[in-house]
């Protein structure tokens, strides 16, 4: 009798047990089944990153003449990602960036004729960036692979020409003296800045070639201005850490 008392409260147990998990499932399946909203496997995901460019090539015939490796673009902003689908997403940025351009000294000078020991023109930038994301291939622990194709809009908040000159001295005594002049508010700069752009990214890194649709200079002196290389390369660095992401 007593066994038989241990063996029907064993299976009143079991049977409470069994009904408990069924009547959970049932009530929360979709909270089971759902994506998520948020985060790098959901809908919305927002990131940082940082951005670094060169210039590639020298520009046209009639551009100002830069040193290349001297000259060079960094950018550092927030970027928001808009999942559509699984292979295509709606990539949003708003970045600041500084575009420095280190100038020769050779006789298609600007926008005067004086030579200098050295020239710098930098601008300042508010950019914002919206492109279509398409993703290829298995994705692996944060992006996978992709291609971005986008636009972005900049202001110029500020310009400015660094120079550097050396002064003429006769007296052989004295040592080389050179002024350091920083020109700001520059008339000839236009406000605005309009790129098209192509990227080829792989999970945290991405290869982004740039080129600028508009004119850097508007008329100097009722003179029109040559203009800046347009094309740019650059690395694009995106700050995310998540711990097991899975495929969307």
């Amino acid at each position: 009798m007593r066994r038989k008392k241990i063996f029907l409260f064993v299976f009143f147990l079991s049977g409470i047990f069994l009904f408990s998990q069924k009547l959970i499932f049932e009530e929360f399946p979709q909270k089971i089944l759902e994506p998520p909203v948020y985060g790098i496997k959901g809908k919305h995901f927002v990131y940082f990153f940082n951005e670094g460019s060169f210039l590639l090539g020298p520009g046209g015939a009639d551009s100002i003449k830069t040193h290349a490796f001297l000259s060079s673009s960094y950018a550092l902003g927030l970027r928001y990602n808009l999942k559509l689908s699984k292979k295509i997403n709606w990539v949003n940025d708003f970045a600041y960036r500084i575009k420095s351009f280190n100038i020769k000294q050779n006789n298609n000078r600007f926008p005067d004729t004086l030579t200098y020991k050295k020239e710098k023109l930098n601008f300042n930038q508010l950019c914002l960036s919206s492109a279509i994301r398409f993703i290829y291939g298995k994705k692996r622990r944060y992006f996978g692979k992709y291609i971005d194709i986008g636009a972005t809009a900049a202001w110029n908040f500020n310009t400015t020409r660094y120079l550097k000159q050396e002064l003429e001295n006769t007296d052989p005594t004295f040592k080389k003296q050179i002024a350091k002049i920083h020109q700001r508010d520059l008339s000839y700069v236009n406000s605005f800045e309009a790129d098209a752009f192509i990227a080829f990214g792989f999970e945290k890194v991405q290869l982004k070639l740039q080129y600028r649709l508009t004119d850097c200079f508007t008329k100097y002196n009722g003179i029109k201005l040559p203009e800046l290389p347009r094309l740019m390369v650059g690395l694009n660095f995106k700050f995310v850490s998540v711990e097991k992401p899975d495929g969307w």
